[in-house]
């Protein structure tokens, strides 16, 4: 049986709530986080005004949130 994650909501939204952040890097984490950040791949299906979906960065793959943040091969950490 799988043990259940007690999440702490309160300490979720602190960073948020505290106004440490500012206005526009809030909007930005909270877009991510909804998958809902304006990238190529958006504008290209919905918009119809990017002449390509492909990433900017490395041109292979739809630019999507998912891609940008762990499959991109340009903007992967190396070691």
């Amino acid at each position: 049986m799988r043990k259940k994650e007690v999440i702490d909501w309160d300490g979720t939204w602190q960073y948020i709530a505290k106004g440490d952040l500012k206005g526009w890097t809030e909007v930005q984490i909270c877009s991510a986080q909804e998958q809902a950040l304006r990238t190529n791949y958006m504008i290209f299906h919905f918009d119809h005004l990017e002449e390509s979906p492909l990433c900017r960065m490395c041109g292979s793959k739809g630019e999507t949130v998912a891609h940008v943040v762990s499959e991109c091969s340009n903007l992967a950490q190396t070691i």
